[in-house]
């Protein structure tokens, strides 16, 4: 009882006046002389003896410590037998002597010894093994998401300053030769960002850090942004689209309405896709379940190409092109219906296909959502058409690394009537706010010599005039957590990029006081 009341207590008190490489060998050694003292004094101790101490040397310490560590309780074992041979064995044993006593009971431990290090080896040397694999699986887990933050920075920022310049550029006055190349640029780029955002999701899910976000959604809203994105989808398109709508749907719902709109705007785009002659017709509705729950129910139907009946378990693989000789003209990366059915999956709802190769398709899904009251849907400053407002006075300070994406925030923001200050890095940031008070600071949250964070936080540390000045983050980064991270850096609010217009005069109008805005 003594000697384990003095290993339990004595590292608690060497730890604070030695260091880590002497506690290391001071506890492998207490051990190996507890444990090989008991191994002597009780059976089950032998067992003991050449588990603990090897396991401990090996999964905590220096692999390499595993034989010494056992020879010296070994050792220890073989000394305490010997001792005790003198007193309690030579009693049982009568007529033995205490040589060929110390003698057969060193053999029969060493016989366990060697039994019980063969099972031990082979049990560290997989448990070391499965360590190893599950450090590197976390590990190629977290360069999987650092690549995916950067690679979204670094695709997202160019695509910024094309999207943003042309949205600028069709606002004003030109002839229709150029409004219609500005509108093939504009509609292109939409199209490779649909792109990038399928592979950042799927590379997002893959990695297990996809989310879903529930919040409560005007069904109103959700219907008009659906027929929003699909008819800027449809510009082109050879074939009409019609809307059919129930009229007496929820006015509010509880779910995650963005990436339900992500998956109706996915069947929409195949279906247009597809359909080169006749009609698509769009359904959207509810139906009730269960008190306080209804089944939100989309469906597309097209008079398209169809699908045949052999490629139907193949609609939802990964990476999977159907029909690859008619459908070689086609856009598209093969990854959106997985998406699709991993959301729904998610949100507990089902998905189904109804085809007839050569005469058309139908997908619709069906997903369960909270019923909730009208006055919980969030109220958001709404402006359908330009900013709705202008600033009076109003200081800002723009802080990115890219001088086109500075450019391009500028062009966006003239509207608003706003005293600019410019950024380079996160450094010059911190330096101007703690020299001129403004109303608004805009932050790229990625770049060199000190990023948006880090800025952010040096500016909230600090006396200074823009402690508590709002700040919008504007991020490229669209990896799953970002907005998270982001806030708890001391933002108030982010816009992604690239930018849309609308999301930024939105977040501007929420972050700036009544006192600097003028008008709605």
């Amino acid at each position: 009882m003594i000697a384990g009341l003095f290993i339990t207590v004595s590292p608690s008190i060497l730890i604070r006046f030695t260091p880590p490489a002497f506690m290391k060998y001071y506890m492998l050694i207490t051990a190996s002389l507890f444990i090989g003292i008991i191994g002597v004094s009780n059976h089950i101790g032998v067992y003991i003896t050449y588990a603990l101490v090897p396991v401990f040397s090996c999964l905590y310490f220096d692999p390499k410590l595993t034989v010494k560590a056992s020879v010296f309780s070994y050792v220890v074992m073989l000394v305490s037998v010997w001792f005790s041979t003198g007193d309690r064995y030579e009693v049982i044993y009568l007529g033995q002597t205490r040589l060929s006593l110390f003698i057969a009971l060193a053999l029969g431990f060493t016989i366990e010894f060697l039994l019980i290090s063969m099972i031990l080896v082979f049990l560290v040397k997989r448990a070391n093994i499965m360590m190893e694999e599950r450090y590197s699986a976390e590990e190629q887990n977290r360069m999987k998401i650092r690549f995916l933050s950067n690679m979204s920075h670094e695709i997202r920022t160019p695509m910024n300053a094309i999207i943003g310049m042309a949205d600028v550029a069709l606002r004003k006055d030109m002839d229709d030769d150029v409004r219609r190349c500005l509108t093939v640029i504009r509609s292109s780029s939409g199209g490779l960002l649909e792109i990038i955002n399928d592979i950042l999701d799927i590379s997002k899910i893959e990695a297990g850090k996809m989310d879903l976000i529930e919040t409560t959604y005007s069904t109103k809203t959700l219907v008009e942004d659906a027929e929003l994105i699909i008819n800027a989808r449809n510009a082109d398109g050879p074939v009409p689209i019609y809307y059919h709508i129930q009229p007496d749907m929820p006015p509010a719902l509880i779910g995650d309405s963005v990436r339900i709109k992500q998956v109706m705007f996915n069947f929409a785009s195949n279906s247009i896709k597809y359909t080169c002659s006749g009609r698509i017709d769009i359904t959207i509705g509810t139906s009730a379940v269960r008190s306080g729950c209804v089944d939100l129910t989309f469906s597309v139907k097209d008079t398209g190409q169809g699908i045949r009946e052999k490629d139907k378990d193949k609609l939802f693989d990964m990476y999977s092109r159907l029909d690859q000789e008619k459908n070689s003209g086609k856009e598209g990366t093969g990854i959106g219906l997985t998406i699709c059915r991993y959301f729904v999956d998610r949100m507990a709802g089902s998905i189904k296909v109804d085809s007839v190769y050569g005469k058309g398709s139908e997908f619709s899904f069906t997903i369960p959502q909270k019923v909730a009251e009208a006055a919980e849907i969030p109220q958001e400053p709404e402006h359908a058409s330009g900013a709705g407002f202008t600033t009076r006075d109003t200081r800002v300070l723009l802080t990115d690394d890219n001088e086109i994406n500075r450019e391009v925030v500028k062009a966006m923001m003239q509207p608003l009537d706003l005293h600019i200050d410019e950024a380079h890095n996160g450094e010059e940031a911190v330096k101007l706010a703690s020299a001129h008070p403004y109303d608004l600071i805009l932050m790229d949250s990625q770049m060199p010599v000190m990023n948006g964070e880090e800025a952010t936080l040096e500016i909230r540390r600090v006396e200074g005039p823009n402690r508590s000045t709002p700040i919008i983050a504007l991020t490229a980064d669209g990896v799953t957590g970002v907005r998270e991270r982001l806030m708890s850096a001391g933002m108030n609010d982010y816009v992604m990029k690239p930018i849309d217009q609308q999301q930024l005069f939105n977040a501007i109008r929420k972050c700036l006081p009544e006192s600097k805005v003028v008008g709605n």
